[in-house]
């Protein structure tokens, strides 16, 4: 039994049209995977980023203590050295 060459001609369209909506399928997944990738980088990039940021923070919150320490010191050794003119 043959078909119709109509008939024959939408089943040849349709078979390209389902090779090409597969085509499409595939390259979809492989951006979507792409994707997910990048987010995962990006979110290993932004925690590596937040621990150097609390360090930075812990290093700056440490130096400026030993500033006002040093300021201290300096305050009480410029005194010091005033009242032994006196």
């Amino acid at each position: 039994m043959q078909l119709d060459p109509e008939l024959m001609h939408q089943k040849k369209k349709m078979q390209m049209d389902i090779m090409l909506k597969d085509s499409d399928l595939k390259k979809n997944e492989r951006e979507m995977l792409a994707a997910e990738i990048a987010m995962r980088e990006l979110k290993h990039k932004q925690a590596q980023l937040e621990m150097e940021h609390l360090a930075k923070e812990n290093l700056w919150k440490k130096l400026s203590a030993n500033h006002i320490q040093i300021q201290a010191e300096l305050i009480k050794l410029k005194h010091q050295m005033n009242n032994l003119g006196r």
